[in-house]
């Protein structure tokens, strides 16, 4: 299991939490954006690849990360456009 990323972003006076944890028994990243505690976004993402079709366990990390980052900005992107309100 690696870390989580979390990142607040300030739009017009309201600051939505982006929170990205991977949920290793499900074999996905968990994704959810917040304004006070309020869940406006939620939704699960499976992992690109399975840990198995990785020779060392630092290379599935590296590829979660990756994937988290992308998400991030997705996610980033969709609460700068508009597209997540709160």
């Amino acid at each position: 299991m690696i870390t989580g990323i979390n990142e607040n972003i300030p739009l017009d006076g309201i600051s939505y939490h982006i929170q990205i944890e991977d949920v290793e028994s499900n074999s996905s990243l968990e994704v959810r954006v917040y304004v006070e505690g309020r869940v406006l976004f939620q939704k699960r993402y499976p992992y690109d690849r399975s840990a198995t079709e990785f020779e060392n366990p630092r290379a599935f990390e590296a590829s979660l990360r990756d994937q988290q980052e992308k998400l991030l900005k997705l996610l980033r992107a969709a609460v700068l456009k508009g597209r997540i309100k709160a």
